[in-house]
């Protein structure tokens, strides 16, 4: 019996912390920019059957948030605040007189009761045209897993 509440004991502290940190996650856009010539999109998919609440913040290389009036949203509800189920919503910086360039964090959490364990993929891609050329480049997030 002793043995039994040991392992038992055991069980349900390997459980809880995972069980503290369904329900929410978070992913870094390891880079960005954008420039009359340059831009950065990111695709972000919701993988879960529950509406999301999602939040994308971008920073500039000396670490300073980047206005929202300079990000675009596509297909995300509730003020470009949540995406839902099975939907894949777009962000995209412009507006940019300079180049500029940083990082941007992703964040997300249930809106609901759900408690899912991964609720988003996401993938950055650099778009690059002038007069002469175009180029783009894929910029990974979370080394493509869901978060």
């Amino acid at each position: 019996m002793r043995g039994f509440l040991a392992f038992a004991l055991l069980a349900v502290s390997f459980l809880a912390p995972a069980s503290a940190l369904a329900g929410s996650g978070k992913a870094i856009v390891p880079y960005w920019v954008a420039s009359p010539q340059h831009n950065t999109a990111i695709n972000i998919s919701n993988i879960t059957d529950n509406t999301l609440n999602v939040s994308i913040t971008f920073y500039d290389l000396n670490g300073a948030q980047v206005p929202n009036s300079s990000v675009i949203y596509s297909n995300m509800l509730g003020g470009n605040t949540q995406i839902g189920p099975k939907k894949t919503a777009g962000v995209a910086l412009t507006g940019f007189s300079a180049i500029s360039n940083g990082f941007a964090v992703i964040t997300w959490s249930n809106s609901g009761t759900g408690n899912d364990v991964v609720g988003l993929t996401a993938h950055a891609f650099r778009h690059y045209s002038d007069a002469s050329r175009a180029s783009e480049s894929s910029i990974p997030v979370n080394n493509g897993m869901p978060f």
